[in-house]
């Protein structure tokens, strides 16, 4: 894959990521903000918002270590990987073994938010618990 269409699909990639998640969020934060400011309740906003970043940190984190800590054993980083080919019909094979580590440590990083969205949405119970 040429340079430019890889930054072009990646940019496309995070413009769809803002379009569907960052913009909805960015709304529901600023309504919300606005409503408990305009009730005078800008403590409570305030404490959950610190419970909910917090909560997704360290569920990101701790999720990304032990899904990333997992990837780095299976793939055998501290010595030589094995080959890995893909045979496809009238065509040379196809060695996936430097792109596999890369995609599981991606698929690794996705999972890793979407536990670090989970966490975040649960700071009531967090925070009924303690």
């Amino acid at each position: 894959m040429s340079r430019e269409l890889r930054r072009t699909l990646i940019g496309g990639v995070g413009a769809i990521f803002i379009a569907l998640f960052f913009v909805p969020w960015l709304a529901n934060f600023a309504t919300d903000w606005l409503w408990y400011r305009q009730v005078g309740f800008t403590t409570v906003f305030t404490t959950s918002l610190e419970w909910r970043v917090a909560l997704f940190l360290i569920g990101g984190v701790v999720a990304y270590a032990i899904l990333g800590g997992n990837v780095r054993l299976a793939t055998g980083h501290a010595g030589k990987s094995p080959a890995l080919y893909i045979h496809r019909p009238n065509q040379p094979p196809l060695d996936v073994s430097q792109i596999l580590p890369r995609l599981l440590r991606l698929g690794a990083l996705f999972v890793s938010f979407l536990v670090a969205v989970s966490m975040s949405a649960l700071w009531t119970t967090f925070v009924r618990a303690l």
